[in-house]
């Protein structure tokens, strides 16, 4: 049967949906929801690929345009999303026309460079980078299992240690949205990296009202951790996150990981994804702690044209000393300034 290849535009976004829901590969950020929010917030066009046999859908690819002349301009499938993979087919064929399309779109609009992120390994004759690795932690209806089986003894340690010290954990909602962001600055700033807007994390809120919430630690009544949790039926997982320094004693995040983990396994999740992190990172070393896997996720790369974008993660150099700097900086203006150079960072 013939497949082919066309784009889909908001008529279409119903159809689109109905296959992201149905697909087992696909995630939330497949939805037409993740476009509108990438457009509205930072401006990057997205273009969102279909492969249809007969009247029906066979596969899908959304890719944006990222970046601008300065920077370079790259075609980016997912940007800012905290999954992989980006194509979702239900054949080689489907994926591989899904792929050559992209690519040819890529040609047309100008861009130097197109990264499409995956989970797995694929056939593909593009340049693959691994700088990140994805961890996920194994699931079991009762959380004693994974409590008892899973997580490190020293970890346990320090999460009764949180609940000695008389840490809470909530639930919350967009009203909290303030909360959150203000811990998140405040890590990111700590950590050298400029923040995404509120407004992103608003509008993710808003247009995923039945699959986010705001997980909160208190210390007397006061917020010293957050996490915004995003779950479908098949997926759960905290894409941002955050703890004050002041606080790290009282080990906030190990409560707000448990509490998190355990929320997943008694709603029936057989897995949680924790995110992605550098290899050889501190960050992967705590997720991992949690009795999580860590697999090495494959961004590949394809160069179009004679201009060479450069592949800018935590090792590289340059990004070790902008990072240093941007610690620097008073927090305030960090916040301010640091949505202008994360949407150039997709």
């Amino acid at each position: 049967m013939t497949c082919r290849i066309e784009p889909i535009d908001v008529a279409g976004e119903a159809e689109w949906d109905a296959y992201v829901n149905g697909s087992a590969n696909a995630t939330l950020f497949h939805q037409a929801a993740w476009r509108h929010i990438v457009e509205g917030v930072y401006g990057h066009t997205g273009i969102y690929l279909a492969a249809r046999k007969s009247d029906r859908l066979c596969g899908i690819l959304p890719i944006f345009r990222c970046g601008n002349r300065f920077v370079g301009r790259t075609m980016v499938a997912l940007p800012f999303a905290a999954t992989q993979p980006s194509v979702c087919a239900d054949d080689d064929q489907s994926e591989i026309l899904l792929i050559e399309a992209a690519e040819t779109i890529a040609r047309q609009h100008g861009a130097e460079a197109i990264e499409l992120r995956e989970a797995r390994k694929k056939p593909w004759n593009w340049q693959p980078v691994q700088s990140y690795m994805n961890v996920q932690l194994a699931l079991d209806p009762d959380p004693d299992i994974v409590w008892r089986k899973r997580v490190e003894s020293r970890v346990r340690t320090k999460v009764k240690g949180a609940q000695r010290g008389g840490l809470q954990f909530r639930w919350a909602g967009i009203e909290d949205l303030d909360v959150f962001f203000d811990i998140y600055t405040h890590t990111m700033h700590r950590l050298g990296s400029p923040p995404h807007c509120r407004r992103l994390f608003e509008q993710v809120l808003l247009s995923y009202p039945s699959h986010s919430a705001i997980a909160v630690v208190s210390s007397d009544s006061k917020p010293v951790a957050s996490a915004i949790v995003m779950h479908s039926e098949k997926w759960i997982g905290f894409p941002w996150a955050g703890s004050l320094e002041w606080a790290h004693a009282l080990r906030p995040n190990n409560l707000l990981y448990w509490k998190i983990i355990e929320y997943a396994c008694l709603n029936g999740y057989r897995s949680l994804d924790l995110g992605r992190s550098p290899a050889g990172s501190g960050s992967l070393h705590f997720k991992c702690q949690w009795g999580g896997v860590a697999e090495p996720l494959w961004y590949y790369r394809k160069t179009i044209g004679n201009r060479v974008v450069e592949v800018r993660d935590a090792s590289d150099p340059t990004m070790r000393a902008a990072s240093r700097l941007w610690r620097i900086l008073p927090r305030k203006l960090s916040t301010n300034l640091g949505p202008h150079l994360a949407r150039l960072i997709p």
